[in-house]
């Protein structure tokens, strides 16, 4: 199905939501008839089909305005919560002041200012459907212990959601952001999330991506990260669970002395499929990132990792470390890994590896012969390749829910 027939297939229920902007989305729509879904022979597609998600007919739904957050979360844990609910922003509740959340209107001209030199289709859609969005910004010097929580639920049947985001975290603050899918609906849904973020300068951000969908829910998540100078980024994406899962991750170190850390893990099993695709541009000099994805797979599930560095000509004293390890747990299990460098300066500090294996079968036996059940023992040695990841996580009740959604999935 091409791109203008997908459009044309999608049933919307809610005209109030949708028509605002009206000569926006035919601007859009004209824009979108001339592209096309990515194929296998475009280099950042090569082991991701995506023709089965875009040959079925998805809908929006009426906003579901009985809503009761209770039911999926406390929000007494959090600093602020954004719901989305089948697409729709139906609860913004701030509880600490040092957040400002506000709805972006429907289709926003600075919105696609941010993203005007970006030719994916997947953000034109994005645009083209969002029925809500919504603008975060931490204040300047901020100190905040809680985290903000982005939720969003998917509980309807053939749900297209394209959820938008806008985020600023002014100078010098230090926040946390969580940001999760749930998903309930019976039959196959499409989420094809947008953010934007810009980090000024002296500020710290924590960012937690985690994908707890179900084995129907598909996920196209593209985040934009803009970092300046003197700023930190630790951002973790967090794959655990969805039928398919596709993270487009682009960071530009924009400011001298930014640093980012980026972490990465996918659990898949059965026939899920994750693809991670990240792309860190050291624009400015003295810069810092470090990448760390780890992936266990089972069954006939399959993953993908495509990471690229690129060191611009003036990004002088950088350094650039990547690092992707896997552990495939039977034959029919499948990764495909790419880590790659792109240098342009003289005087920096980078390397980039990957390695696929299994359980080391020395360490299975050690354990076994103390006396430990071979799956205990299976599972210990998988706890202790992920670690790694998950002890980076600096806020313990984060850190104990993902705990706990890896001890279930594995």
């Amino acid at each position: 199905m091409n791109v203008e027939n997908f459009i044309g297939s999608v049933k919307v229920t809610d005209n109030a939501a949708f028509i605002e902007n009206t000569e926006k989305r035919k601007a859009l729509h004209e824009s979108l008839k001339l592209k096309s879904f990515p194929k296998v022979k475009d280099e950042e597609w090569r082991f991701t089909k995506v023709d089965s998600i875009f040959d079925k007919a998805y809908m929006i739904p009426s906003i579901d305005k009985d809503f009761t957050i209770e039911k999926y979360i406390n929000a007494k844990d959090y600093a602020g919560v954004v719901c989305y609910k089948n697409g729709f922003v139906i609860k913004i509740e701030v509880t600490d002041l040092n957040f400002i959340i506000e709805p972006l209107s429907k289709i926003d001209n600075s919105f696609d200012n941010i993203f005007k030199t970006q030719e994916q289709v997947f953000v034109e859609l994005n645009n083209y459907f969002a029925v809500g969005g919504v603008n975060i910004v931490a204040k300047k010097n901020a100190i905040i212990s809680k985290p903000l929580l982005i939720l969003y639920i998917i509980d309807k049947d053939n749900v297209i959601s394209s959820p938008r985001n806008v985020i600023n975290i002014e100078g010098g603050a230090n926040v946390s952001i969580e940001e999760k899918i749930l998903c309930n609906s019976k039959i196959e849904s499409l989420t094809n999330a947008l953010s934007y973020i810009n980090i000024e300068p002296n500020a710290t951000l924590n960012y937690y991506k985690i994908q707890t969908g179900s084995d129907i829910c598909n996920l196209f998540d593209t985040t934009y990260i803009k970092q300046q100078a003197d700023c930190n980024l630790n951002i973790f994406t967090l794959s655990l669970k969805g039928r398919f899962l596709r993270n487009n991750l682009r960071i530009k170190l924009d400011g001298n002395g930014a640093n980012a850390n980026m972490y990465g893990l996918y659990i898949p099993k059965q026939n899920e499929h994750v693809d991670n695709l990240t792309y860190i541009e050291h624009a400015m000099p003295n810069c810092d990132s470090n990448e760390l994805y780890k992936g266990v797979l089972n069954d006939s599930s399959s993953a993908v990792f495509s990471g690229k560095i690129m060191v611009c000509k003036d990004a002088q004293k950088t350094k650039a470390f990547q690092n992707n390890k896997n552990i495939v747990l039977t034959n029919t299990a499948k990764i495909n890994t790419k880590p790659h460098l792109e240098i342009y300066a003289d005087d920096v500090k980078c390397s980039h590896g990957a390695t696929v294996g299994q359980l080391d079968e020395e360490a299975l036996f050690y354990l076994r012969s103390r006396g430990i059940a071979k799956d205990d023992a299976k599972q210990l040695l998988i706890n202790s390749f992920i670690d790694e990841v998950v002890n980076n996580i600096s806020y313990e009740p984060i850190k104990d829910y993902v705990k706990e959604s890896i001890s279930q999935k594995i």
